[in-house]
């Protein structure tokens, strides 16, 4: 009878142990899913921005930062670097209507000798996304060959996409 108690009793024993280590797999795999719920809603996306620099950003962060570049390629130019600029822009553009006006513009400034410059006011940009836009106000100066044309305070508007991950331009206007 004694051998059965000393049995009963090492039976007890290692049910404990194997209590404390079910308690903790429980333990870690709730910690594991508490994990994978923030990082599926604080995920980020890695991307190379030109001048080809990591760049670790999401959501408004990541929309914002390629408007930036976007707007730097549309609205600062001359006729020595338009070609670049515009063929960097047709690699990003969504739809044909957006890239006429890009090719048409392309050859307007070369024929004519433009040359322009925008310049965004610090905190001026603006993501609007029920209407798909970013807007940023700034001075713009545009010269034909030497002589200036324009020096004025404008907004301009960019109409973007993203699709898998990749943004596109759909469309752009000055107001």
């Amino acid at each position: 009878m004694n051998k059965y108690l000393e049995e009963w009793a090492n039976l007890k024993e290692a049910n404990k142990i194997l209590l404390l280590i079910i308690a903790f797999l429980v333990a870690m795999l709730i910690s594991f899913a508490l994990l994978m719920v923030y990082l599926f809603t604080h995920r980020e996306v890695i991307i190379y921005m030109p001048p080809y620099e990591t760049v670790r950003v999401s959501g408004k962060s990541y929309i914002l930062l390629w408007a930036r570049v976007f707007t730097n390629y549309i609205t600062n130019f001359d006729p020595d670097t338009v070609e670049s600029r515009m063929n960097f822009l047709l690699t990003y553009a969504l739809g044909d209507e957006i890239k006429q006006k890009l090719l048409k513009e392309k050859d307007s400034i070369k024929i004519n000798r433009i040359s322009q410059q925008f310049i965004p006011f610090e905190g001026s940009w603006e993501l609007i996304p029920e209407k798909r836009e970013i807007k940023v106000r700034g001075r713009l100066k545009r010269w034909i060959g030497t002589k200036k044309i324009q020096d004025r305070t404008v907004t301009f508007v960019l109409y973007m996409r993203i699709f898998q991950g990749k943004p596109y331009i759909v469309g752009f206007r000055y107001e």
